[in-house]
C-alpha cells in the first residue's frame, strides 16, 4: 500500500464511525415527521461539526434539499431531502431515525 492510499484510509474510517453514531443526547421517542426531520438535521449538523471537509452535511448543502420528508415503517423513520435538477442525488443527505429512542444514522445519497 502506498503512503498516498493510506491517507485515504484514515479519513474515510473517520467518516464511517461518525455517520453511524448517534448525537450526545438522552434516549427520546420520535413520535412525528416533524420530530424525526429535526432530529436528522441535529445529527447531520453533529457529523458536520467533526469533519468539516464533508460537504454533505453541511448547513449550505442540507439546505438545498429542502423540504425534507419523514416516512415511518417498522419503528425507523427515514428521512429524505427533495430530488433538486442539477444537483446530484449523491449529495443529497439522509438519515434513518429509530422511533422508540432516536438513535440516528446518516448517509446520503439513495
Amino acid at each position: 500500500m502506498t503512503t498516498k492510499n493510506s491517507s485515504l484510509l484514515i479519513p474515510l474510517a473517520a467518516l464511517s464511525a461518525l455517520a453511524f453514531t448517534q448525537c450526545a443526547r438522552p434516549p427520546q421517542a420520535v413520535t412525528s415527521s416533524v420530530a424525526a426531520v429535526a432530529t436528522a438535521k441535529a445529527a447531520w449538523s453533529s457529523v458536520h461539526s467533526k469533519v468539516p471537509w464533508e460537504g454533505r452535511y453541511s448547513a449550505t448543502n442540507v439546505a438545498r434539499f429542502e423540504p425534507y420528508t419523514a416516512r415511518l415503517s417498522g419503528g425507523v423513520w427515514t428521512v429524505t431531502g427533495t430530488v433538486v435538477d442539477g444537483i446530484p442525488i449523491k449529495s443529497m443527505p439522509l438519515a434513518r431515525v429509530r422511533q422508540s429512542d432516536g438513535a440516528t444514522d446518516v448517509s446520503n445519497g439513495l
